[in-house]
């Protein structure tokens, strides 16, 4: 691996969104040839961020084994968008996944492109409303699902029962109860809403996430309001990154920016002059 491989790779670590919007400026073949000389968790790294639809053609050119374990390593959602968007070849990838893994997968297939179970997603913590505010805490720290700025709450059936915001478990008693503190009802979007009237919900105004429930109350899942932006049609496009020299000169550019900004917050106090 020669030294810009190496500083490409520990970009896309420390800092995949910024490598994904590089990435996707490049020409088609660039971009493939790069991914073709990346790993299965750096693939799903960059994958995460990818827009769609055109994340597409990147995921098309990749070998079985790499897609395979794209796959396996992406949330379920973000798994199904690509195999939707792969039409033909879809079946067979899903043939050849481990089963737990294809039916979570398979869940979000059966949604059309427009619907809002299409594209929610199961990696957010949901809790139960008969815990106390202590339990609620360490099931936070303990989680690796994701956490929001507010937290919903299902009952022993899993139908949606209310929510809370993060911040205010700090504020009660730790011995009270979820379901004597939360809000009720939660906001929800129906399974089957089209994005168009999900991205109008008025819920957006005082929420980060909302959930999404079938016709019997029950969470399936969460969306946020990123993910429903990211349907709408695709910003306008930079103008392409014609080779490997400016791929790797933008990605200086951003680590310059990085670093910059760190030395100005770690440094910027100490270097003002005294106020007279």
């Amino acid at each position: 691996m020669n030294a810009s491989q190496s500083l490409s790779q520990a970009y896309i670590e420390h800092h995949p969104a910024d490598a994904a919007r590089v990435i996707e400026q490049l020409p088609m073949e660039t971009a493939q040839l790069f991914l073709s000389s990346l790993n299965v968790p750096q693939l799903a790294r960059l994958f995460s961020y990818f827009v769609y639809p055109s994340s597409i053609p990147l995921f098309r050119h990749l070998d079985e084994a790499s897609a395979l374990g794209c796959l396996k390593n992406l949330p379920p959602a973000l798994a199904g968008q690509l195999l939707r968007g792969l039409e033909k070849e879809s079946a067979q990838l899903l043939n050849r996944l481990p089963l737990k893994s294809a039916q979570a997968i398979q869940a979000y297939l059966e949604y059309p492109d427009y619907a809002a179970g299409a594209i929610m997603s199961s990696q957010y913590l949901i809790l139960p409303t008969g815990i106390t505010v202590n339990d609620a805490i360490r099931r936070i720290e303990r989680s690796s699902l994701q956490t929001s700025g507010e937290i919903y709450l299902v009952d022993e059936h899993g139908h949606l029962s209310g929510v809370i915001e993060a911040v205010q478990l700090l504020r009660h008693k730790r011995d009270a109860l979820l379901n004597g503190i939360m809000a009720s009802p939660a906001p929800f979007i129906s399974d089957r809403s089209k994005l168009t009237a999900v991205g109008q919900h008025p819920a957006w105004a005082h929420f980060r996430t909302l959930p999404v429930v079938d016709k019997k109350g029950l969470v399936l899942g969460l969306i946020n309001f990123a993910q429903v932006q990211q349907q709408q049609p695709l910003r306008e496009q930079t103008p392409p990154i014609q080779n490997g020299l400016e791929f790797i000169a933008a990605m200086l550019n951003l680590y310059w920016l990085v670093l910059s900004s760190l030395a100005e917050n770690l440094f910027g106090r100490h270097t003002d002059k005294p106020q007279g």
